[in-house]
């Protein structure tokens, strides 16, 4: 997981502040009632904006590899540019089929 998401979602439920009478919610933040940890993260991770995101920059690179292939004329083949995007695609699919989950 990573540090900064985990360090961010600690503060979020530090601030959070209990509600009395309703023992099915963790608490309520300036974003709204939170009832799990998980809902926590994902607030945490939904509030930072795009470019704040691995997958936005991992989206970036993925898509600079082939331009870059083509204008500096780096001439490498079509399985050496698949081979440098494939993991990228797979992080960028993984990390939406999780956020979905």
């Amino acid at each position: 997981m990573n540090p900064l998401l985990l360090s961010a979602g600690l503060k979020l439920l530090n601030t959070v502040v209990e509600k009395s009478g309703e023992s099915s919610s963790i608490g309520e933040t300036g974003w709204g009632k939170i009832r799990t940890v998980e809902e926590a993260f994902k607030t945490v991770d939904e509030a930072r904006p795009f470019y704040a995101r691995k997958t936005f920059w991992a989206t970036v690179c993925a898509v600079a590899v082939p331009i870059v292939n083509r204008v500096a004329g780096l001439d490498m083949q079509i399985e050496e540019v698949s081979a440098a995007i494939t993991p990228l695609v797979a992080f960028i699919l993984g990390e939406s089929w999780r956020k979905k989950s």
